[in-house]
């Protein structure tokens, strides 16, 4: 699952939509990262170097199976933010989870209210830590009682002489807060620099702007998802009424 903020054509005036679960079938396409344009805001066009600098590519890929058992690869964009939930979904003392990436991620507070972002599952038996319970600001596996802390590694081992594994690690994933949105970064964690976060202010500006957030659920390659938000050219027809009628755009141009 893929959760995208989206702007058409980069416009914050636009409604911006979280997506979720857009895509169960592979995706096979490659991209050429200096030459394409990305209007949407789960990439910062400051993070993609220019074709000449001789820089890598700006985000790095990783490649999973489909999930339909089709032996094809998946390949994903890594070193980008992107949006993990509504600052709202994720609440104190409560465990969250969602995947990603096809990759599932734990997400929950710490006790000054900072979200933090595990993998869901714990390294001993691949349980599903959020199964488990938080304990202050430890995750206990429901599997063996394993506790992990906000870095990913074990913090306590309830067996034998409580001796704890130092390969005992789930992975900590980079996450910041800002503007009523938890934006998480799949890829390396040295590259993870929250200026690059797109600007979504306006979603905090009650005085000029009121937002209307939610989720939309498609059963759609994410392609598809992308190319019916970036071709406006067809709002007039299939939602006519919603944002401008062709009827009355055709009577007033006549």
């Amino acid at each position: 699952m893929v959760p995208v903020v989206v702007a058409c054509n980069g416009s914050v005036s636009a409604v911006a939509a979280v997506l979720r679960g857009v895509s169960r079938k592979p995706v096979m396409r490659s991209f050429d990262w200096p030459n394409i344009k990305m209007p949407f805001l789960f990439c910062t066009q400051r993070g993609l170097p220019s074709p000449s600098s001789g820089a890598d590519k700006p985000a790095e890929t990783g490649r999973h199976w489909g999930n339909q058992g089709t032996g094809a690869f998946v390949n994903f964009v890594k070193n980008i933010w992107y949006v993990a939930a509504w600052s709202n979904e994720v609440l104190a003392g409560q465990l969250f989870h969602r995947t990603y990436l096809d990759e599932p991620i734990l997400i929950f507070r710490k006790a000054d209210g900072t979200a933090v972002a595990l993998g869901d599952r714990c390294p001993h038996r691949f349980a599903p830590l959020h199964m488990g319970k938080l304990v202050g600001e430890t995750v206990e596996c429901p599997y063996h009682g394993l506790t992990f802390d906000c870095t990913g590694a074990c913090a306590s081992n309830p067996h034998g002489k409580g001796a704890v594994p130092r390969a005992a690690q789930t992975r900590s994933y980079p996450l910041v807060e800002r503007h009523n949105l938890l934006w998480i970064w799949m890829g390396n964690a040295s590259l993870a620099d929250p200026l690059t976060i797109p600007d979504f202010s306006f979603m905090t500006d009650t005085t000029h702007w009121t937002t209307v957030h939610g989720y939309l659920n498609l059963q759609a390659n994410y392609e598809i998802v992308v190319d019916n938000l970036t071709d406006l050219s067809h709002a007039p027809f299939v939602h006519d009424g919603l944002l401008e009628s062709h009827i009355e755009k055709e009577n007033l141009s006549s």
